[in-house]
């Protein structure tokens, strides 16, 4: 049996007064002053025999109301030792307020390797402390708080134990350090702000309709491509819906399943032909059942649609693992591995689809490759796990990108995905102008990735971005 190694950390908040004048009136600015200390809870042998000497720095990332601070987006900062087994860390500063979030906290040593870490909620380790991430606090003026955290050692255990992708400081890095990529803002999407939308790509056109705009479901749709812009298309013809699917086969595009403004759950389907832009009813409803939040994707013309939210009654409320692909107008279910799950992301490499993560499996990550369907296989593979909940995919050069989304709380960072090794790496994170979201939607246009719309709290959002993977990063395109 493992002896389980937890720090008890605090924060210290020490309210300080900040008073400046302008114009004869007087405007009072209140900040705290932050310093994170930290030891061993207890003095076991086994305690004793790991170290902290190696401490040098900690990694941390907070929040506030919703959106990530930029001076404390995977923040590195010192670490002084004061003898006695106490430890802590440079002292920081920021504004009096609520609504705060601590994210990560990660601790390092000088190879740059990971030694202790905060688990995240749901995670394998979470059960062994009180109050993992995200941690919520506030900062009072003239008040001296102390905000607890525990952190375990990660020796002997995967990131995945505590919900980390990894534990590697830097993935992706030009020769200077800096995280490679960069992001181009486009034209904003024609039609009403919205979230929860669905898109579909035609040839060199995205389709992009349904969705909520915080007061109605959505049934317009616009279509988009790099010569031409924004245009729109024949409304959808179904109910209006927000959090329905999308797959495209034999160059139409097919839309079903979802939520009305009533949380009806729906599983109708339909059907769009771009050369007459005309919509026609799917004569087979869905048969795996009303649902929300669900995933589909394509290969080969076939369509797949699987997981989600669903229930036609009360009692029958559950999320959802189950897995069907549409041929030929017919419905058929298939076999799958995983978890459920909602709010999950796909996108397809190579002819094979690739499930990331969700609300109810955040972790999980699973290939899906018909041609390996036999009797003795289902064709779904494990891969290596990410954490991400309601983000959206796109693929550039045969590689996966995954943004937007949540992490805990809403997440700015960007992960590129390579088949060929199984491997996940870090990217150039989403630029300050860029308002965190979840419920976006991303495509792919002659190889070229992009994502649109999206609520970010309060606001539901119609700016457009793609993604150059070789770019250094600039503001001069924003």
């Amino acid at each position: 049996m493992k002896i389980k190694k937890i720090l008890s950390l605090s924060i210290l908040a020490i309210g300080l007064i900040f008073c400046s004048c302008k114009k004869d009136k007087e405007i009072e600015n209140f900040h705290g002053t932050f310093s994170f200390s930290f030891k061993p809870q207890s003095k076991t042998k086994s305690d004793s025999e790991y170290s902290l000497e190696n401490v040098s720095k900690a990694l941390i990332t907070i929040q506030h109301n919703g959106k990530v601070l930029e001076d404390f987006d995977n923040k590195e900062i010192n670490i002084n030792s004061w003898g006695g087994g106490t430890y802590t860390t440079e002292s920081i500063t920021l504004e009096v307020d609520s609504d705060y979030q601590l994210t990560k906290f990660e601790l390092k040593n000088s190879d740059n390797k990971i030694i202790f870490a905060a688990p995240y909620q749901n995670s394998e380790l979470a059960e062994l402390i009180e109050n993992p991430l995200p941690l919520n606090f506030d900062i009072e003026k003239d008040k001296r708080s102390k905000i607890n955290i525990e952190v375990l050692s990660t020796e002997e255990k995967d990131p995945s134990d505590f919900g980390y992708i990894s534990f590697n400081v830097i993935d992706r890095t030009s020769e200077s350090g800096t995280l490679i990529g960069n992001w181009i803002k486009h034209s904003s999407f024609e039609g009403r702000p919205r979230g929860g939308a669905i898109s579909f790509v035609i040839g060199d056109n995205v389709y992009v309709g349904t969705g909520y705009d915080g007061r109605y479901a959505l049934n317009t749709f616009y279509k988009y491509s790099l010569q031409e812009g924004w245009g729109q298309i024949a409304d959808f013809p179904g109910i209006a819906r927000r959090e329905a699917v999308a797959f495209t086969a034999n160059g139409k595009g097919y839309v079903g399943t979802g939520v009305d403004e009533d949380d009806n759950r729906l599983a109708d389907f339909w059907e769009y032909t771009p050369e007459t832009n005309t919509w026609a009813k799917v004569a087979n409803d869905f048969t795996g059942g009303a649902r929300q939040s669900a995933v589909a994707f394509s290969i080969n013309n076939i369509g797949y649609i699987g997981t989600g939210y669903g229930f036609q009654k009360e009692e029958d409320r559950n999320i959802l693992k189950d897995f069907y692909k549409f041929e030929n107008g017919n419905w058929t279910k298939i076999a799958f591995d995983g978890e459920k799950s909602k709010n999950a992301t796909t996108f397809v490499i190579n002819n094979k689809a690739y499930l990331v993560s969700g609300d109810n499996s955040i972790e999980d990550v699973w290939e899906y490759d018909p041609a390996k369907v036999s009797e003795t296989s289902n064709g779904w593979t494990k891969m290596k796990d990410i954490q991400r909940s309601e983000g959206v995919a796109f693929v550039i050069n045969d590689k996966g990108y995954l943004v937007t989304g949540k992490v805990g709380g809403y997440s700015r960072e960007v992960w590129e995905y390579d088949p060929s090794k199984d491997e996940w790496v870090e990217r150039t994170s989403l630029e300050d102008e860029i308002p965190l979201r979840e419920d976006a939607v991303a495509f792919t246009l002659n190889n070229r990735g992009f994502f649109t719309t999206g609520y970010a709290p309060g606001i539901y959002l119609d700016d457009t971005w793609e993604f150059n993977p070789t770019m250094k990063e600039t503001n001069d395109d924003n």
